[in-house]
Formats: C-alpha cells, sequence, structure tokens
C-alpha cells in the first residue's frame, strides 16, 4: 500500500514557492500548521502588505473602530520586519487606502531598502502627507519601481541615482513643467526599458506649452504606456519623440495635445481613445463639441504611430473617428502595419470604417475584429440601408494585398457582418483562414456556418471555421 504524504512533506523550496503567491498575512497565518511551517514565512522573498485585508479579517475593528484597526496594522508590519530573516527580498509592497501613519510608512520603506529589495511598490492615501526617504531615489538594488499617490509633487532637490531601475510606475504623480521634475527624474534612471504613467499631470504656466519629454527619456526605453496623463493647461501638449521606442500604449479621455514624432523603431501600438460622458447640460454640450471636433486628435495620433507593424484600436476609439468627414483623406497610410486588432459593434460605420483602415494598410496580413455589440444596434440597423456598398470602398484594392487570416470574436450573424464578410472573401485572393467564434446571440450556428460556407472565395485554398 502506498504510503500517503502531505504537503508539508514537500521540499522547503517549493513550500516557499507557494507561499510566494500570498499576501504575508495569510503566509504567517500558515505558521499554525506544523512545525514545518512555522518559521517558513521568515525566509518569504515577496513581502505584501494590505491594509484592506487585514481590515477585513479583524472583528475589533467594529467593536473598537477605525485608530484600534491601524495599530494592530502597523503592529503586525512592524513585527513581521522584526523577524524576517532575508537579507535580500525579491518585492516588497504596502497598500494603505485610507490613513497611514508618516513614522511606521517611512521606516518600513528603509526597512525593505535596507534588505535590498528588488521590487517596491507604494500605494499610499494622498490626504497623508509624507515625504519619501531619499534612500528611496539612491537605492541601487531597484529594478521596478511603483509609486502610486505617495506624493502630491515629486521632488526636485532629491539627490536621484536609480542604476539598475528597469521598470517604472507611476501613478497620480504631479510634474512641474518649470522645475524639469520629471525630465529629472527619468534622466538619472540610465538602464530603463519600461515606463508606465497614469493619471498624471504636468503643471504649466502658458496655455500653448508644450511639455517635451522626449530629450531626458534614455535611449535603451522601449516600452512607453500613457493612461489618463496630461497638461493642465486646456491648450497645452506633450511631445513624444523616441527612435527607439518599440511599444507604445494611448488610453485618454479626449487627445490632450499630445504629439508623437519619429517613432520610427514602433513595433507596436495601442489607441484606446476614451469617450468620457459627464451628466449636466453644461457637461453635455462641452462633450459634444469635444467629441465632434476630437477625431483630428485622432488623426494625429494614429499619424504618429503610422510605422508600427501592430496596431490596436478600441471600439471608443471607432466611435470618434466615424464623426471624421472624408475620413480616409485623413488617415495615414500604415506602410509597415502586419496585423491590426479593432473593437467595434455591429453598426454599418463600423465596417465602413474598418473598410477605410484595410485600405489604408497596404501590407495587412492579419486581421482580428473584436465585436462589442451596444443596445442601439437593432434600432439603427432598422433605420439605415442593410447595404454596406463596400464595393466602391476597398474590394478592387484589397486584391492586390497579403491579407492572410480574418478573426472575428463575438459574431452575431448580422446583415452588416454578412455582407461584410462576403465581399471579403470574394474578393481577398490570399486568404488563408477565416475563423469565427460565436456569440452568445448567434442565431443556429449550423444555418450560419452554412452561409458562410456558400459565399464565393477568391482564394480557393481558403478555409472557414466557426468554433
Amino acid at each position: 500500500m502506498a504510503q500517503q504524504t502531505s504537503i508539508s512533506d514537500l521540499p522547503e523550496g517549493i513550500l516557499l514557492h507557494i507561499l510566494s503567491f500570498l499576501p504575508i498575512r495569510y503566509a504567517v497565518q500558515a505558521s499554525i500548521l506544523s512545525r514545518t511551517w512555522r518559521y517558513l514565512w521568515t525566509y518569504m522573498p515577496n513581502l505584501d502588505f494590505d491594509n484592506f485585508l487585514y481590515l477585513f479579517h479583524h472583528d475589533h475593528y467594529v467593536r473598537r473602530g477605525f485608530v484600534f484597526h491601524e495599530k494592530r496594522f502597523a503592529d503586525f508590519v512592524d513585527g513581521v520586519l522584526l523577524f524576517h530573516k532575508m537579507s535580500h527580498i525579491q518585492s516588497f509592497r504596502i497598500t494603505c487606502f485610507n490613513y497611514c501613519d508618516v513614522y511606521h510608512a517611512e521606516r518600513w520603506i528603509n526597512a525593505a531598502i535596507n534588505k535590498n529589495v528588488q521590487e517596491l511598490e507604494l500605494e499610499i492615501p494622498r490626504n497623508q502627507v509624507m515625504k519619501l526617504p531619499d534612500s528611496i531615489f539612491t537605492c541601487e538594488s531597484l529594478v521596478s519601481l511603483k509609486l502610486h499617490d505617495s506624493l502630491p509633487t515629486l521632488p526636485v532637490s532629491t539627490s536621484i541615482c536609480f542604476t539598475r531601475l528597469r521598470t517604472l510606475h507611476l501613478v497620480s504623480i504631479t510634474f512641474s513643467s518649470r522645475k524639469n521634475s520629471f525630465q529629472k527624474l527619468l534622466s538619472h534612471c540610465p538602464v530603463l526599458e519600461n515606463l508606465i504613467i497614469v493619471g498624471c499631470k504636468w503643471l504649466v504656466i502658458n496655455d500653448d506649452e508644450v511639455v517635451d519629454i522626449s530629450p531626458h527619456l534614455p535611449p535603451t526605453l522601449k516600452n512607453l504606456s500613457v493612461n489618463g496623463s496630461f497638461a493642465t493647461e486646456e491648450s497645452a501638449g506633450i511631445k513624444i519623440s523616441m527612435p527607439n521606442l518599440i511599444s507604445f500604449e494611448y488610453i485618454n479621455y479626449f487627445g490632450k495635445n499630445y504629439v508623437l514624432e519619429n517613432l520610427s523603431s514602433l513595433n507596436d501600438a495601442s489607441i484606446d481613445f476614451k469617450v468620457n460622458r459627464r451628466k449636466g447640460k453644461r457637461h453635455e454640450e462641452t462633450f459634444k463639441r469635444r467629441h465632434d471636433e476630437s477625431f483630428f486628435e485622432v488623426c494625429k495620433l494614429l499619424e504618429g504611430v503610422s510605422n508600427a507593424g501592430i496596431l490596436t484600436l478600441s471600439d471608443s476609439t471607432l466611435e470618434v473617428l466615424s464623426k471624421a468627414p472624408n475620413l480616409l483623406e485623413l488617415l495615414p497610410t500604415f506602410h509597415n502595419l502586419n496585423k491590426l486588432i479593432i473593437s467595434c459593434g455591429r453598426k454599418k460605420k463600423d465596417f465602413q470604417l474598418i473598410a477605410y483602415l484595410i485600405q489604408s494598410s497596404p501590407v495587412l496580413e492579419s486581421l482580428v475584429i473584436n465585436i462589442k455589440p451596444s443596445p442601439n444596434d437593432d434600432e439603427e440597423g432598422h433605420q439605415e440601408s442593410k447595404r454596406l456598398f463596400l464595393e466602391g470602398l476597398f474590394l478592387d484594392h484589397i486584391k492586390e494585398m497579403k491579407i492572410k487570416e480574418v478573426k472575428i470574436r463575438h459574431f452575431g450573424g448580422s446583415e452588416y457582418e454578412l455582407e461584410f464578410f462576403k465581399l471579403f472573401l470574394k474578393n481577398a485572393s490570399t486568404m488563408e483562414r477565416l475563423v469565427i467564434n460565436k456569440g452568445k446571440d448567434l442565431p443556429e450556428r449550423f444555418e450560419i456556418y452554412m452561409k458562410v460556407l456558400m459565399f464565393q472565395r477568391a482564394s480557393a485554398s481558403c478555409t472557414i471555421s466557426i468554433s
């Protein structure tokens, strides 16, 4: 009879690896399982302190109040750091959603730095006034740093030297364009590869000022993500010129006057131009004016990323582009675009926009369409002609293209979808695969499958599959 073994019989290295996926609170609780587990947490390479988790595991919070809870959390962190035996740790994360004592926070950060931490993440509430320890900005062991609401503005008088930092993630931090605080920070990150900027803003003086963040970006930077970050004045802009950049992601409400230049090495680009509709008559009027004019900003962004080999566009980006008159003339030519990924609805204008984008992409080989239907799709379908009239838009042009594969996700079997692919297959002579993933509202699969199979195909070798 085979002898039964328990998880506690596994080698210590494997047990530590299991614990490394848990917040430190749960890892410490595991010490009661057996003698094997008792001190195992003191050798954990990852320390994750989240006072939100701690809050909901203490009945004391309900009975004795908020201050008591915060004291217990601080005592817990102090105790872990006191008994932790590793001189080097992989990651250290502090998340405080409410109040965080300045004295304790600074002491915890310094403790992590003294343990040669490689990945440091701080999420401290903005209502807590604190100055980050200078030791953070000269920590030679750091390879990844995330600052989230940790300080209202970035200090510029601090000595900065991130000799090994490869990933920098900044959330809700304010930079002074006059003091060049952002440029100063980046100029001291000589090996930085990944930069993520979320909800940050640049304080500018002049309404027409352009903040050029490019000159001090290190040549090693390969991946840049900008999410909801902007200059404070309405007409002020932010300029990005990076010939070595490989990947660029843009997520924002309106364009905020971004200027993208010389992205000659760009391989992967993603544009998610958000539509932010706020309630109230005044906000609605402002939204309509900005929304109706913002297609110029989207076209400008597309011009900036026109060297990309892979391009991803959100459904809200297509919604903005649909407002543009003579869009085909405004769109740039994507000379290197090999793969196009688009999210859209089932409206007539969505498929016409896809046709415009295809015509502007002469070397396109792969097309992925993610259908995200809206409640108004059916209503609009009754109001409009069911014909797409795409013959004159791109289908003569597509005969000379190299498109090999088309994938459509959440296919609904609507008239617009069926007509689009009917005309596509009829003209795409290099097509090898059409892959259709059905949506929840797809009618009988066999019926749709038979319709698609009956479509005339310019490529005799093209296979069609529906999953």
